[in-house]
């Protein structure tokens, strides 16, 4: 397979792929002969009809062949297209030369100092685009591309509440997305919900678990996929009348189903394992359960057992590293932190939330707040307090959302029997009369 064959192959993909290629700076003056018509015809076809064409169709089109890579020439896209910035580095230095020896071995001077600096310059432009530094022009018509497939109506990879989909459009690959509440409100069951939700569509789903064993998270997929009462089924309470007989059949249909993944092996939790773990089994969305119980060490951590600031740091160099992660791997990630365990909110502050109403300083009690707040896409504040428990809600407070389609709060159900978790709107129900009592501080 040629470079140009193969650089086109890894380019068509998906819509993501294709971008990707852009953006390490791969244009139609890069390739040579069908290489050229097949990339332009390439970007035709999908203004035209708004799908990548087939490879089949590139082929007929453009002459260009094109097949799957075997494992033997499979690298990563990037080692293709330094390839071919390398090729086009050499065949604008050949040119250049040839041409300027023809000018001196006619005695033409300026001619030949005219195309020294033509190819320096060229040169100059040629080793900004293998490095990935763009103008903006170059950059600008991707708006409009943006622009069309959210028109389309495409987005990133979907969560299961359409209000949170209608605010952030999505996750998109090399996006990272955090949900932060207090220990035991419910963060876990909000990253399974998601994975779940995201693995049914026919998404891949890497779960990364420092908190638990793979048991434990099975225990929740079983039940959310089953709809079976958690708490009996974890008790082993779930009776003969049904309960069992509804456990052995969901799990006889997860037995046969591949595409959700979970590395919960606590001497594989660094950063070298969870990319190593990516690269195998190539998710789309990648979870990660309680970020600050990682092992990402970057060599600026203090040492020290049960040092505090050595802790701190880590998490810091945790979240920094994922943010890159995602960026590197062109995949979403999906993360849980921590809200402050000892945080206040001030009195009428809870009531306002829960109606929608601004974000109850929750942003002032995220753990390593100032650092989610810049590193993240996306994040989101779980709020739940004791009424809101008895009428088994839960409410999700944005406090970043990069895309700003829209911008609300998110309430669903929070039923750990039926297993419900679906949204019932942007405003916290009240049911019953017993709503009538003041609310003091309220401790999140």
């Amino acid at each position: 397979m040629s470079l140009d064959s193969a650089v086109i192959w890894k380019a068509t993909r998906s819509t993501e792929t294709l971008q990707e290629a852009k953006a390490f700076g791969v244009a139609e003056d890069l390739f040579v002969g069908a290489g050229k018509v097949a990339w332009r015809f390439i970007h035709s076809y999908r203004d035209e009809h708004g799908s990548i064409p087939s490879p089949g169709i590139i082929g007929e089109n453009s002459g260009l062949a094109l097949s799957p890579l075997t494992e033997d020439n499979d690298g990563a896209m990037t080692y293709f297209v330094d390839k071919l910035h390398e090729r086009a580095i050499f065949r604008a230095l050949k040119y250049g030369v040839d041409k300027t020896y023809e000018y001196i071995e006619e005695g033409e001077q300026e001619e030949a100092a005219s195309e020294i600096i033509k190819l320096a310059d060229h040169l100059r432009d040629r080793k900004a685009a293998r490095v990935r530094v763009r103008d903006l022009s170059q950059i600008v018509p991707e708006v409009k591309e943006m622009y069309e497939r959210t028109k389309r109506g495409e987005i990133g990879i979907p969560f299961p509440w359409d209000t949170m989909n209608e605010m952030t459009l999505g996750m998109w690959p090399g996006t990272l997305t955090f949900f932060t509440a207090r220990p035991g409100v419910g963060k876990t069951w909000t990253a399974i919900n998601i994975c779940h939700h995201v693995w049914q569509k026919g998404y891949k789903v890497l779960v990364v678990s420092p908190e638990m064993i793979g048991v434990e998270l099975a225990e929740r997929v079983v039940g959310l996929h089953g709809k079976l009462s958690y708490s009996d089924l974890v008790s082993g309470r779930l009776g003969d009348f049904g309960g069992e007989k509804a456990l052995d059949d969901t799990i006889a249909e997860l037995s046969q189903r591949e595409g959700f993944h979970v590395l919960d092996d606590e001497e594989r939790l660094s950063s070298q394992y969870i990319e190593e773990a990516v690269e195998a089994v190539d998710p789309d969305l990648i979870a990660v359960d309680s970020v600050y119980m990682l092992k990402v060490f970057q060599g600026k951590v203090k040492q020290g057992v049960g040092s505090k600031g050595g802790r701190y740091d880590r998490i810091l160099e945790t979240i920094d590293w994922l943010r890159s992660f995602s960026r590197r791997t062109k995949k979403p990630v999906l993360a849980i932190s921590q809200l402050s365990r000892d945080a206040k909110m001030k009195k009428g502050e809870a009531e306002r939330l829960k109606q929608g109403v601004g974000t109850g300083g929750l942003e002032d009690a995220v753990a390593m707040s100032d650092t989610l707040l810049m590193d993240a896409h996306n994040l989101f504040a779980m709020f739940q307090d004791d009424d809101m428990r008895l009428d088994k809600q839960m409410l999700y407070v944005p406090l970043k959302a990069r895309r700003q389609a829209a911008w609300s709060s998110v309430v669903t159900r929070w039923d750990m029997e039926s297993m419900n978790f679906d949204q019932i709107g942007t405003k916290v129900e009240s049911e019953g009369d017993f709503r009538d009592k003041s609310f003091d501080d309220v401790t999140f």
